[in-house]
């Protein structure tokens, strides 16, 4: 017997638990029931724990009606036992000043460690990526909470010991990010407390999402994966994260990639017979997304996922619309499309309000379902979208802007002889000969050329670094600079040695031989010449790398084109119409099932239909088993 337990931590944990909702739906877990518990102080948003406790319930509405027909791994097979905690922050206070006036002593403290603005942070609205401060306020709640009885966490932690007692295997799952301040300060403390409290007896994993957007500092990151890794408490430990091309600018108020990824990591260590053990990476891969970054799940989550979309889309706009008229005008339509269902909805009144309400929930269930795919692939990163047009156009802009920098090199070369002319000149006495006149304007013509030449050069390197993107033209400049850099000092350490050498060898060198002294000072002249070239060169590169890696400039979006992607669920053709407000008649539902995740010879919404309206209705929720019905005929094959 396993029995398995989730707990997820702050504004990222919040995002994970719609995830795993999502997942639930199209029967991605194969575990009979999972126990989710949510650690955030942050009650606004879309996903405060009181809003989600919602969806879970709309998703207990439909696992409950059809769990007798759903098997392992298929739709809403999973049971989602939900809870939140803390249930109130501790004395009702709302800031850590207002909780430790409670006693003398910790107002002492609060005073002394703490600002007046880390004192007085709202502690219902988050921490604000304080890791500190959010450590010293989870120590306190954990400290209150083992002395509330029925507290959510320790009620949590005492059936893991009931379980443990009974002999079964029970694994418990971590997941939050460490960027910010709930999730750095809560995963390790929640980890070290239910290490403590079970006496060891747990598999306990974790899933830290790292940073993969502009609004996460890389920084914190690092302090938070490193304050995580000296609690040393966990057995298996996966840390998330997009390629650092991918860091683009994202609507933060959507799902992430790296949610679904999570979703994939806790489904491993959940649900993998035998237990991981070590420290694991999961990188979405460089190139085009594809159903590949789900390894040897691909299929299975394919399949789940597709059918999933698929019916939800039809529910929303194809199928709820016609129950819903049914239900008010119950002698409307022929039952061609309901088949068996339509008597259901010629009850009498009352019976009929029970449906309207189960309508009402699926609706609300499959638009959260529809909206997180919508918004997680929205904020997919272009370099996974165009992966092969901006390679090829990072390749362009990298050979560009090489010969753009050797033009300003060529452009030194030309400015230096004019000024030893110039210095030549002025030490002449005659400097009247009309020939000389002639060669000096057409040396400033030449320089003049080149510096237009490099003007044009530069706005059309500026049209390439906005093309791939401002995270790649800052890498790019990076590298160029790094190469420069090295190429300069190189320089200079030779020149050093030889000017060395040479001195040594004036030093002991015969008076007949002092010409070879004069011969190689000539040839140090020139090196002088290169020095100056490759400064000018170097300077030059900085000055961009510098302007590459402003904020304004650094996580500018690639401007592509767009090809056709190797899967159309990531198409963004596809996530526009996920996304869109307006109701899709049937025929634009249709057209978007045609050759969507579809196996070779795939179901069309037609014939989903037809075969849905044949299957026996459950009449205790009727309205529950036609959705079940729609979501297995959605993918099955001719």
């Amino acid at each position: 017997m396993m029995k398995r337990y989730v707990l997820l931590v702050g504004g990222s944990g919040a995002r994970v638990a719609e995830a795993m909702l999502c997942a639930a739906c199209a029967g991605v877990f194969r575990a009979d029931a999972l126990d989710v518990l949510l650690a955030d102080v942050d009650h606004r948003g879309s996903r405060s724990a009181e809003l989600l406790r919602a969806k879970y319930a709309d998703y207990d509405r439909m696992q409950v009606a059809v769990s007798d027909q759903a098997g392992e791994a298929s739709p809403f097979h999973t049971q989602m036992n939900f809870r939140s905690w803390p249930p109130q922050l501790p004395g009702g206070a709302a800031s850590i000043s207002e909780w430790t006036d409670m006693t003398g002593t910790d107002a002492l403290l609060c005073q002394a460690l703490l600002d007046e603005e880390a004192s007085a942070l709202n502690m219902r609205e988050g921490f604000g990526g304080r890791r500190t401060l959010g450590q010293v306020v989870f120590a306190g709640l954990l400290d209150e909470a083992e002395r509330t009885p029925g507290d959510p966490l320790f009620a949590m932690i005492d059936e893991m010991n009931a379980d443990c007692d009974a002999g079964a295997e029970v694994r418990v799952v971590l997941a939050g990010s460490v960027c910010g301040g709930t999730g750095a300060a809560g995963l390790p403390l929640l980890a070290r407390c239910i290490r403590e409290q079970t006496q060891g007896r747990v598999r306990l994993g974790a899933v830290l999402l790292a940073a993969n957007g502009d609004h996460e500092d890389p920084a914190k990151a690092r302090d938070g994966l490193a304050a995580f890794a000296q609690e040393d408490v966990c057995d298996a430990v996966a840390v998330l994260g997009l390629p650092m091309s991918s860091c683009s600018s994202v609507p933060a108020d959507y799902a992430h990639l790296t949610d679904w990824l999570a979703v994939y990591s806790m489904d491993v260590l959940l649900h993998r017979p035998q237990w991981p053990s070590g420290v694991f990476t999961v990188k979405a891969p460089e190139g085009p997304l594809s159903w590949a970054i789900f390894g040897k799940a691909a299929d299975r989550y394919r399949l789940a996922y597709g059918r999933l979309v698929k019916a939800a889309a039809a529910w929303i706009h194809v199928v709820a619309p016609q129950v819903e008229k049914r239900m008010r005008r119950p002698n409307f339509l022929r039952d061609s499309l309901f088949g068996w269902y339509a008597h259901f909805f010629r009850k009498v009144d009352g019976e009929r309000n029970v449906f309207a309400d189960d309508v009402a929930g699926l609706s609300r269930l499959m638009s959260v379902v529809l909206l997180w795919l919508g918004g997680m692939l929205r904020t997919l990163p272009p370099e996974m979208r165009y992966a092969a047009e901006l390679s090829q156009a990072r390749a362009e802009a990298e050979e560009h802007y090489a010969g753009l920098t050797a033009l300003v090199s060529h452009l030194t070369m030309l400015d230096d002889d004019a000024q030893k002319d110039a210095d030549y000149e002025d030490s002449m006495v005659h400097r009247h000969d009309p020939g000389d006149q002639s060669d000096r304007a057409q040396t400033m013509k030449r320089i003049d050329a080149v510096k237009q030449e490099i003007a044009r050069r530069s706005a059309e390197q500026e049209r390439m670094n906005r093309h791939i993107g401002g995270a790649a033209a800052a890498q790019m400049m990076q590298a160029s600079l790094a190469a420069a850099e090295a190429a300069e000092a190189e320089l200079n350490e030779r020149y050093a040695e030889a000017n060395r050498r040479i001195d040594h060898a004036e030093s002991i060198a015969a008076p007949e031989d002092q010409y070879r002294i004069t011969d190689a000072r000539t040839k140090l002249e020139r090196m002088t010449r290169h020095q100056q070239v490759l400064r000018a060169q170097t300077e030059y590169i900085r000055s961009d790398a510098d302007r590459a890696l402003s904020p304004e400039r650094r996580y500018e979006k690639p401007q592509v084109t767009g090809a056709a992607e190797k899967d159309r669920l990531f198409s963004a053709d596809f996530t526009a119409r996920l996304l869109q407000e307006r109701r899709m008649t049937r025929r634009d539902v249709e057209a978007m099932w045609s050759g969507l995740v579809l196996p070779a010879d795939g179901m069309t919404l037609r014939q989903a239909l037809k075969l849905t309206k044949k299957e026996k209705a459950k009449p205790t929720a009727p309205v529950m088993s036609l959705l079940y019905a729609l979501i297995i005929h959605s993918m099955g094959e001719v």
